[in-house]
């Protein structure tokens, strides 16, 4: 997990295992062992056991990294045009 993202993630799992969420979903990165970013979409439940203590989470990983890299391409194209100033 990115160090920017670990906080967030770490406040759902704690909600999750206070009983104040039954499931979570986020965007956050993690960091690929060859140095790059990999952004992914995060679906987490938890499944307890029948005495209430928590037994397994299930997590659902879909990898959004190319989303992302077109979202911030819009971004950047969107705020050229911006800059440009209209001529009449």
């Amino acid at each position: 997990t990115h160090p920017d993202d670990l906080e967030a993630d770490l406040a759902y799992v704690r909600a999750m295992l206070n009983h104040e969420i039954e499931t979570y979903q986020m965007e956050k990165r993690y960091l690929h062992k060859a140095g790059h970013i990999v952004w992914v979409l995060l679906s987490v439940s938890l499944i307890w056991h029948k005495d209430g203590t928590p037994h397994y989470f299930i997590s659902q990983i879909q990898d959004i990294t190319e989303s992302k890299k077109m979202e911030q391409e819009l971004r950047e194209s969107e705020e050229k045009l911006i800059q440009v100033p209209m001529l009449w």
